[in-house]
């Protein structure tokens, strides 16, 4: 999947100079091939908990490429923890290599109609690479959002984390660093006006997957399991919080 996507980015790319497209292209060959563990979704926490349907809907980190266990995804990771309170059942809705335009037309109604409390979306990494235009990614984040909110779930959206990695080259990770920026920007002004709550993954991580790079898997693209655990520290707090305003409001 990353080499269709860098390859993807060196065609996207193309008028920005044939530097980054050929870096693009190089960089689509030397990665290895990570697959995602299997198993989810999952059940967590006591019976006796009031219940909690959690979907996150996603790209190839929400199916965990680059982790070695179903246990060490971010999904994961955020079920467990809900469960400390909620008997939660978790639904992922991901698919690898997804863009917001899937989340529109497809990804949101599938979550959608199974009736959740929390949806979780984190989709936006393939937006950047493959140089979505922001009216058109702020269209498709609109409407997967109101699709949510009318199955009368409590939405939240996370930021895409800096582009810090590794498995691409410069001058190429600066030009696609500064995209993810303005994809960033692009969440938070449809958020604002949607009245969601963000996940501000790159303000809580900062540059630590700059700094240590054992943090990605190893295609050192997608996060490793200390990567997705860093992840759902900086989630948990905010989707349990929503959790709860949700259950206050039965």
């Amino acid at each position: 999947m990353l080499r269709r996507v860098l390859g993807g980015l060196a065609a996207s790319i193309l008028g920005a100079g044939a530097v980054l497209a050929g870096q693009g292209y190089v960089a689509s060959r030397r990665v290895p091939i990570v697959q995602g563990p299997a198993g989810l979704p999952g059940s967590f926490g006591a019976p006796t908990n009031p219940p909690l349907r959690l979907v996150v809907i996603g790209d190839s980190t929400s199916v965990g490429i680059g982790a070695s266990a179903i246990e060490k995804t971010y999904p994961f990771i955020l079920g467990m923890h809900l469960g400390t309170t909620f008997r939660v059942s978790l639904e992922v809705v991901g698919r690898s290599g997804a863009r917001m335009s899937d989340a529109a037309s497809d990804l949101a109604p599938k979550a959608a109609g199974l009736a959740p409390q929390v949806a979780v979306i984190g989709i936006g990494a393939n937006d950047v690479t493959h140089v979505t235009p922001l009216k058109t990614f702020a269209r498709h984040l609109s409407s997967a959002i109101q699709t949510l909110r009318a199955s009368d779930a409590e939405v939240l959206v996370a930021l895409g984390p800096r582009f810090d990695t590794p498995a691409i080259p410069q001058p190429l990770r600066t030009f696609i660093r500064a995209r993810a920026r303005a994809i960033n920007r692009t969440i938070r002004k449809v958020a604002a006006t949607e009245g969601v709550e963000v996940l501000d993954l790159p303000a809580a991580l900062g540059n630590s997957f700059a700094r240590d790079h054992d943090l990605y898997s190893e295609d050192r693209f997608h996060p490793g399991d200390r990567g997705y655990a860093l992840w759902a520290d900086v989630m948990k707090d905010k989707v349990m919080n929503a959790a709860t305003a949700k259950a206050e409001k039965r």
